[in-house]
């Protein structure tokens, strides 16, 4: 992991991660063109766009999941040079992907550790189980979920999963967590859980980024939003500077208006069905 100065006083800030002029192209075709992002401590930055902008290959880039063509990736202003994810979590960083893949065998407190389990003693060095466990524990606490460590991984819910890829961050010490669209497959219940997480490791100074195409979630969770359109970057801003007409019409390229829908009630004095003294034993 190559340091070198940082070029700006700005990008000092402890916790700052920002891309700078990512290029990324596979063979004739250009993914991402100098796109420039700037991540800030204890801030959401959602990055927007439509399917095939540049979104998940942009996160791909700040996780050490690809290698950009060209540009540079900073950290509180120090260059880095990602080869892998497991570069990226030694420099804090980590990817909460859309649908975690886990081993349903395994306990939630191996799933935490996996690739990392602590060991004690000298020689013969074995697994301390028992440590492992009081780490998850604390993990799990800190970001107040109520998930046992001791159950299978195949009994999470998807939600639970990506709530467990949270806890994953914080005891791999990573400070800055990416969400890519992980509230795809999630019901608005789950949704809600998800958002109460992130914004606990918001007010804990973590830097945030997130990924989704649904309107109302962008609106809600972010302070930063950037939008991408055919792989460049086209508008970037705090939240209060955006609405849907702004963000609509930056991710077509074209000026967007909001129609009003024509509201015809149907409803009449009559009752369609009435029912009294339904039962069914014994479920009500």
């Amino acid at each position: 992991m190559a340091l070198t100065a940082p070029s700006d006083a700005y990008s000092l800030e402890t916790g700052a991660y920002e891309a700078r002029h990512l290029m990324k192209r596979y063979g004739n075709v250009v993914v991402l063109r100098d796109v420039s992002l700037m991540m800030k401590p204890g801030r959401v930055h959602t990055i927007m766009g439509e399917n095939g902008a540049g979104k998940s290959t942009a996160f791909k880039i700040l996780s050490g999941l690809v290698r950009p063509t060209s540009g540079s990736l900073h950290l509180s202003g120090a260059e880095l040079s990602l080869a892998s994810p497991a570069a990226a979590h030694h420099a804090g960083i980590y990817l909460v992907p859309q649908e975690p893949a886990v081993m349903p065998e395994l306990t939630v407190t191996e799933t935490m550790f996996v690739g990392q389990l602590p060991t004690v003693g000298r020689f013969p060095r074995r697994i301390d189980w028992k440590g492992a466990r009081v780490r998850a524990l604390e993990a799990l606490a800190t970001l107040k979920l109520d998930i046992d460590p001791d159950q299978l991984a195949r009994n999470l819910s998807i939600a639970q999963q990506q709530q467990l890829e949270c806890a994953k961050a914080l005891l791999r010490g990573c400070r800055v967590i990416l969400f890519d669209e992980p509230t795809s497959p999630l019901t608005t219940h789950e949704v809600e859980r998800l958002f109460a997480t992130m914004r606990r490791l918001q007010s804990e100074g973590y830097t945030l980024g997130f990924i989704s195409h649904r309107m109302d979630e962008v609106l809600e969770i972010s302070d930063d939003i950037s939008v991408l359109r055919d792989g460049a970057l086209v508008d970037t801003a705090e939240k209060k500077d955006f609405d849907r007409v702004r963000l609509m019409s930056q991710m077509v390229g074209r000026e967007m208006r909001v129609i009003p829908r024509r509201q015809i009630s149907h409803a009449t004095s009559t009752p369609i069905l009435d029912v009294e003294n339904l039962a069914h034993e014994p479920r009500f």
